[in-house]
């Protein structure tokens, strides 16, 4: 049972952690395309056009977002795995 316990606080942390990551990397440049600059890291969630901003300059994509969260949530799972005492 104390298993259980142990991984179950992992999978907790990682989650949360993940998207803490996720929500970091979404105010870190990541590429700048012609008229937008796109953040987020792996997959650019945010986006804010610079080139005609009138029409909705801010996009979201809570999709990618998602993708992004999840990538997360594995690495920090993988190295709390790897580096915490079993």
């Amino acid at each position: 049972m104390g298993d259980r316990s142990m991984n179950d606080k992992k999978i907790f942390t990682s989650i949360l952690g993940g998207i803490g990551i996720a929500l970091i990397s979404g105010i870190i440049e990541n590429k700048a395309l012609e008229g937008a600059i796109q953040y987020g890291w792996p997959m650019a969630w945010r986006i804010l056009r610079v080139l005609a901003p009138e029409h909705s300059p801010l996009r979201i994509i809570p999709l990618w977002f998602v993708v992004d969260a999840a990538f997360w949530t594995i690495i920090v799972y993988l190295i709390l795995r790897y580096t915490r005492n079993q």
